[in-house]
């Protein structure tokens, strides 16, 4: 299973401070064959602060990606037109 961050750039070590579990737990999380629990994808979920169903679909992006793409995409056409 493909966990995404939604581009917030967060550490495995951030990720576990934020969950409240040892890094190594998540690693195992990320490393391990895909069998997590739906208590885990929640709390991974609620850590990265996205809907679970953005850890599961890989091709959807994340609202957090999506307004950062169009706050960039203006400030370009600001730039360009300044």
């Amino acid at each position: 299973m493909a966990v995404r961050d939604g581009g917030q750039g967060i550490t495995r070590s951030q990720l576990a401070d934020t969950m409240g579990i040892p890094k190594s737990q998540v690693s195992r999380i990320f490393n391990a064959p895909p069998n997590l629990t739906l208590r885990s994808i929640a709390r991974i979920a609620l850590a990265l602060e996205v809907r679970p169903q953005e850890l599961l679909d890989v091709n959807a992006p994340t609202q957090r990606a999506a307004a950062r793409q169009t706050a960039d995409a203006a400030a370009e056409s600001e730039a360009a037109a300044g």
